[in-house]
Order: structure tokens, then C-alpha cells, then sequence
């Protein structure tokens, strides 16, 4: 079949207009340039579909003039702030709002390893 971005000039390999280049101009875009919320949203998505460490089946993602909302449940601590690292990692966001609660099971076991209240037996 052969390599469909062949061009004159070499072969143009898909996606080089994301390899990122250190320089003192990285991140300053174009005046007036604003990421739209959609395509945030969009993009955060797609990073905790791929996470391997995330279960995000039960995450929604709202995003409304750059301020991302996470609502759901999630089966850890480590997870619900892996979810947010993720989504704050993402070029448009201005503040992430994490709405993420621990799953009914998961809260249970951290009340169990912690304090629990003693029982006393009354006598009478």
C-alpha cells in the first residue's frame, strides 16, 4: 500500500505537527487564540480513556469557559487525584473542579482501617 503521506520533499510522518520543541516561545499561541470548550473536553477524554491506571466508565466531564467539572465515582483516593492531574494537564483549562466521589465499598474499607467507635456492653 505504501506510505500515504508521501510527499516530494520526504515522508511526512502523521501527527509531526504535535512534536512539542523546547524554545522560549512554547505554549504562546496566536493573540486572540482561545481552545474551545468542546475540543477540551474532548481531549480529556480521550486522556482518561487511554490512562491505564484510571477507570473512567463511571467519570463525566463537563467543561464551561475553561473550567472543567469531574463528576462521578472512583474506586480510590489515588485515582479521583490521578483523574484530576490528567485533566488539569490539558492546554485550555483554566481550573478543574473535582466533583469525584469514592466508591460506597472503597469509603467503607477507609472508615474500617481508621477510627471505628468502641462498643461498651451494658450490663443491667
Amino acid at each position: 500500500m505504501g506510505n500515504p503521506f508521501r510527499t516530494p520533499y520526504g515522508d511526512f510522518k502523521r501527527f509531526e505537527y504535535r512534536t512539542y520543541r523546547p524554545g522560549p516561545h512554547a505554549g504562546r499561541g496566536p493573540r486572540g487564540y482561545q481552545r474551545s470548550d468542546e475540543r477540551i473536553r474532548e481531549e480529556i477524554n480521550d486522556r482518561l480513556t487511554e490512562h491505564g491506571e484510571i477507570d473512567a466508565s463511571d467519570i463525566e466531564v463537563t467543561v464551561a469557559a475553561g473550567e472543567e467539572t469531574l463528576i462521578g465515582i472512583v474506586d480510590s483516593r489515588q485515582t479521583k487525584r490521578m483523574a484530576e492531574d490528567v485533566a488539569e494537564s490539558v492546554a485550555g483549562v483554566r481550573d478543574v473542579h473535582n466533583n469525584l466521589r469514592l466508591s460506597t465499598s472503597q469509603a467503607l474499607e477507609a472508615n474500617d482501617q481508621g477510627r471505628r467507635p468502641a462498643v461498651r456492653s451494658v450490663k443491667k
